[in-house]
């Protein structure tokens, strides 16, 4: 015989499966991808070094002493680099259910640069997650996908960088109506454009940057049990970021950013409330360079062999959750 169920549990699975829901969406703005901040510090570490200079040289012609001008060859394929980085993030909800997560992020990556000016990266991640609240509703999900990311330099101050997430997730929990479980596919699409200038108003190295991008988040979940048909969604999110990044030494530099995101779409096949439409975020890093790689020429600048960023981010004010996110990522150049 059909187990058929009252309105009123029926209604209220759906609640508690939205709300999961939400956690997944919460989930996929930053996990995988990073935060807007983490991917303006990801580019600007990745940015290819200057082209250098053209060598001047003396040399004799028909008896004759001349100068001229040798540029530094620009090779089709160089940097490659190989990657780490360890993600660890506290996301408190602030709704009714109040949950509380802890989210382990662990990425391999790798990175290289065609002709000077174009930089490509990919990353494998897992993701592994629990969370609870002091009614005994808990959560649990893991994570795989992968990270591109293509970045282009225009000139001197600009570069346009394009990044790219899929993701599959399972998700199983435990609430006062019994256990839940979900499976689902995430799709993150994060252009944005950042402009870089040094500041010469001190005398160790001082850079200023400015971003903006939109965020696209595709998200189809599906498996639900116990009784609730398949949620999908997307959202569009608009970011704005100023960074100031200062050199403390030639292997030492700190930086400090301040992010400001705005919901401008959401849709959810079923119905539910629109999140808080504004985002606030503060964040701080330091990088430490070790060993250095020589120049392809002698007129160019050494780059560092191997670069270790540590970092640290909150994010909140606003009515439905803050997070706070420590985030380790190491490199070494081949």
């Amino acid at each position: 015989m059909k187990k058929v169920f009252p309105p009123r549990i029926t209604r209220f699975c759906l609640t508690a499966l939205a709300s999961q829901f939400f956690v997944i969406f919460a989930h996929a703005q930053n996990v995988g991808i990073g935060t807007f901040s983490d991917l303006v510090g990801k580019t600007l570490e990745q940015a290819p070094s200057p082209t250098a200079p053209p060598e001047s040289i003396i040399v004799t012609r028909d008896g004759k002493t001349v100068v001229e001008a040798v540029p530094c060859p620009i090779p089709f394929f160089s940097a490659p680099t190989v990657g780490w980085e360890y993600d660890h993030r506290i996301i408190q909800r602030t709704d009714i259910q109040g949950l509380r997560f802890n989210v382990n992020e662990a990425h391999a990556s790798f990175n290289f640069t065609l002709a000077s000016t174009t930089t490509l990266s990919l990353d494998y991640f897992h993701v592994w997650s629990d969370g609870s609240n002091d009614a005994g509703v808990s959560q649990t999900g893991d994570a795989n996908g992968v990270r591109a990311i293509f970045q282009q330099t225009v000139g001197d101050y600009l570069i346009f960088a394009l990044p790219f997430v899929f993701q599959e997730e399972n998700d199983v929990g435990k609430s006062v109506i019994g256990p839940n479980s979900s499976t689902a596919d995430s799709y993150v699409f994060n252009p944005f454009v950042l402009f870089k200038t040094p500041l010469k108003i001190t005398k160790q190295p001082l850079m200023f940057s400015a971003s903006s991008g939109y965020r696209v988040v595709v998200i189809n979940t599906g498996d639900i049990h116990p009784i609730a048909s398949d949620i999908n969604g997307w959202n569009g999110t608009f970011s704005a970021l100023a960074r100031l990044d200062y050199g403390l030494n030639k292997n030492v530099r700190l930086s400090g950013s301040a992010t400001w995101s705005h919901l401008t779409n959401f849709y959810l096949s079923k119905v539910a409330q629109r999140p808080d439409d504004n985002t606030f975020a503060l964040g701080t890093s330091a990088t430490f360079s070790f060993g250095h790689k020589p120049a392809p020429c002698p007129q160019g600048q050494p780059s560092p062999r191997f670069t270790l960023t540590i970092s640290y981010q909150y994010d909140g004010f606003n009515r439905d959750y803050y997070s706070h996110s420590v985030t380790a990522v190491g490199s070494y150049s081949l």
